[in-house]
């Protein structure tokens, strides 16, 4: 059968689309936004943003014959694009836009009323950001 992670992996990224979606019409925002589930395919920099939401892996510390417990870590890549417009630098625009898009995920993913991602009460104990990264050439 369908396992736990992917059925959280592929609601993760429902509820990233419908309320960014709706942040889009909120915040009059003219971003096209992709949302993946465990895309491979390489980001291409006509796309501008992309979302990927990955499982990375997973620790069961408790568990019997009926069930088992433990935690599942997820990434959510965020990628974006810009280019240089009038004296404003491409890698600005895009970092600016990358840092909009992450405190919005941050934000949706930390509200109440995502603790258990409208889940089957069972299937998830809670869900918390446990933090984020930012990509450098040092990270290569």
């Amino acid at each position: 059968p369908k396992q736990g992670f992917e059925v959280v992996r592929d609601v993760i990224g429902a509820i990233l689309k419908t309320e960014l979606e709706a942040q889009k019409i909120i915040q009059e925002l003219t971003d096209n936004i992709s949302v993946f589930n465990s895309r491979s395919t390489p980001f291409q920099h006509s796309e501008k943003l992309m979302i990927n939401v990955l499982c990375d892996s997973a620790d069961y510390n408790s568990f019997n014959e009926k069930s088992q417990s433990g935690t599942t870590n997820f990434f959510i890549d965020v990628y974006v694009s810009a280019k240089e417009v009038d004296d404003v630098d491409g890698g600005y625009s895009a970092t600016t836009l990358k840092d909009k898009y992450l405190g919005m995920i941050r934000f949706i993913l930390q509200d109440h009323h995502y603790m258990v991602l409208g889940l089957p009460l069972g299937l998830i104990l809670g869900t918390y950001v446990n933090g984020f990264e930012n990509f450098s050439k040092s990270n290569c």
